[in-house]
Order: structure tokens, then sequence, then C-alpha cells
């Protein structure tokens, strides 16, 4: 014990914290913590292009003040002092851009750039001069037709010199208007973004019974006011699998509950391809598998009216209720069984309404994403009634 009194705390802690306030030199880490650390490069707020940009835009304003003010008659002087010394302003603007195009220049060289590129550059510097030139010109121009003007020693007539004021001011405004900048930036309104949800389309369903095959055209003897119908009416018929829909409408109606040739037929919707014959008999030409297929297989889409047809709802596995019938008819109707399109007003319990559009968290979200594509729908703390095909 003791041969080891050196091993006790007492003295290892202090020999150890002066070994490491020596090694790794702790007294300077206030000195560091005192340094204020190196500020990163910022671009500047106005640098000289955008200040160019500005006085370009301050010029034009002023040029059609003046040409307005001499257009009415009144005394010009005010408004073509105010373009003298927007012109001054114009020249300084143009040292800076100038003295830009030489560092541009310098830094070409320097990188040893291929000849392509200084040759880009000096006809960029070149356009600028033809149009700076250009622009003096016609500004120089009214300034001289406006000193004749007021000149008391000119005793000629000055007709001459107001029209060459008046042309020379027009001409400057339309050099401004060609040369300036396009806007290269539009005010962000976030509440009219270019890619935003939808706004819902309220639109209440109808409860009046509309059952129509899809053949169907407005005007057509039996399309005639039919009776009022539940909402729910439509869910308990079609979930009546004994019963066909056309059996229960009004015998004035004129709608045959027997299939036609027309419920066999393909249309602009109900596309037959090969593709969904081979499909219909890949089910064994089924009824109860062709429903199941579809039933299982298409997402819907809380939109409204025939987009996609059946050909491209089975190709994307997804569809709107429409897209969705017609996938449906096409199968049935590949493998010979007749059927139709049937519109109506169905009514869903909310949790049933919310899985459909993605699981949303309450009815009034469910009912909002509907309209937002258009469906037709109502909704209420325990339903959401909307059409349905």
């Amino acid at each position: 014990m003791g041969s080891r009194w050196w091993r006790t705390p007492i003295l290892i802690y202090p020999l150890l914290g002066a070994f490491l306030w020596t090694a790794l030199e702790l007294w300077r880490f206030p000195e560091v913590w005192a340094q204020e650390p190196p500020s990163r490069p910022t671009r500047p707020t106005n640098p000289p292009a955008a200040k160019f940009t500005d006085h370009l835009k301050n010029l034009r304003r002023l040029a059609k003040q003046a040409a307005d003010v001499h257009g009415r008659g009144e005394d010009v002087a005010p408004a073509m002092a105010a373009l003298r010394q927007a012109r001054q302003a114009l020249r300084e603007a143009d040292r800076a851009i100038r003295d830009e195009f030489a560092a541009t220049e310098r830094k070409l060289r320097q990188a040893n750039l291929p000849p392509e590129i200084l040759q880009r550059h000096a006809d960029a510097v070149a356009a600028y001069d033809a149009k700076q030139r250009e622009l003096d010109s016609q500004f120089g121009g009214a300034e001289d037709a406006h000193g004749r003007i007021v000149d008391p020693w000119n005793f000629e007539d000055r007709t001459q010199d107001h029209s060459r004021l008046k042309d020379s001011l027009k001409r400057a405004q339309d050099l401004l208007e060609k040369h300036l900048p396009k806007v290269a930036h539009r005010p962000l309104d976030p509440n009219r973004l270019p890619h935003r949800p939808a706004e819902p389309r309220w639109k209440a369903p109808r409860t009046s019974s509309r059952i129509l095959p899809t053949y169907a055209r407005p005007g057509s003897s039996w399309l005639a006011a039919q009776e009022e119908l539940d909402p729910a009416y439509v869910t308990r018929l079609a979930a009546a699998s004994d019963t066909l829909v056309a059996q229960v409408l009004p015998k004035g109606s004129g709608l045959s509950p027997t299939p036609t040739a027309a419920d066999l037929a393909p249309t602009e919707d109900v596309q037959l391809t090969q593709e969904i014959r081979d499909l219909a008999a890949g089910l064994g030409n089924d009824p109860v598998k062709i429903y199941e297929y579809v039933r299982n297989t298409i997402d819907f889409e809380p939109t409204w009216g025939s987009i996609k047809g059946s050909v491209l709802t089975l190709w994307e596995k997804s569809g709107n209720a429409f897209d969705t019938a017609s996938l449906l008819i096409a199968l049935l109707r590949a493998a010979n069984i007749p059927a139709r399109y049937v519109l109506g007003t169905i009514q869903l319990p909310a949790a049933v309404a919310q899985n459909w559009v993605g699981g949303v968290v309450n009815p009034q979200l469910a009912a909002t994403v509907l309209a937002s594509g258009g469906v037709p729908v109502s909704y209420s703390a325990a339903h959401v009634t909307l059409e349905h095909v």
C-alpha cells in the first residue's frame, strides 16, 4: 500500500489536468472563442447590372413623361432637365458595366479559354456599345431640338424642331422598350400558385332518378321525369343482386328491362381491345370473377366524368367511377355479357367515404376532396352523399 501512494486521486487528477492544459494549449481557447468567425461572402444586394436596368427604366419613364408634356403643348423644360439628370446617372452606371466587362475579359484570358469564348464576350460588348450609341443619339437629338426651341436667339420657324423633339423622344422610348430586359420575376401570390390543390366546386348531388344507359341521349322519349329517390336508394338497389335496375323503373320510362345490341357494343369509352378480350377470357368470362378483378385491382380516383376509358384504366390500374365502370363494362361485354352504365346518388358511411379518398380524418375532408375533383357531393357527420356510376 505504501508503494502506491502516487496512484491516489488526490495526485492523479491535478497531474492529468496540468498535462492536458499544456499539451492541448487549453489556455488559448478563450482567445479563439473571442474571435469573430470569418464572414461569408455575400452577393451584392444591387449589382451594377441591376442598377443599370433601374436607370434605364427611370429614363423610359421620364422620356414618356416629356413626350406627354410636349404633346399637350406645355412647357417641357422641367421634363427635359430631369431627362438630362437621368442620362448622367446612366453614364455613371455605364462605367460600372464597362468595368465588369473588362474584369470578365481578364478572367477569361487568365483561364486560357478558347478563342470562341473570348469572341463571344467581345460580341456581347460590341452589341452593348451599339445599343448605347443608338440611345445616346436619340436622346442627344431630343436635347438638341429642345435647345433650339428654347434658344431666344433662334428666329427661325421652330416647327421642325418640335417635330424632331417628338420623333427623338418616341424613338428613344421604342429603343428602351426593345432593349430593356424582360421581367424575370413575377410577384408570388401564395394563394394562386401555379401548382396547387384544386379548389372544391360544390354541387349538390341529384336525388331524382336519372338511371340511364350510356347510349341514351337528351330528348329521348324515356328521359321524362321519374320518381324522387331516397339518397340511399341506389345503394340498396345495387346491393340487390337478384334485381335489375331497369325492372324497378316506372313503367312509363320506356327503358326496356331486356338487353339490347347496344349493351354488347364497343364505344369511345368502352374499348373492346384484344388485351381486354384476353383478360376476360383469362377470368373465365365469369361475371363474378370480372367484378372481383376490377374491384380488387383498380384504385379509386376522386374525379368526375369519363377521363381514361377502359384501356387506360386497365393500364394504369386506377380511375374514377366512370373509368372503373368503363373497364367493368368492357370486360363484361368482351365476355358476351350485356352491361350498361347506371348513374345515381349513393350515400356512404363517413368511414367508408374517408377510406375511398385516401384515409382522411373526417367526412368534411372526404367531401372536399371529392368536390375538388368535380364530384357532386354533400356530407353530414355520419354520411357522405355523392353521385356515382
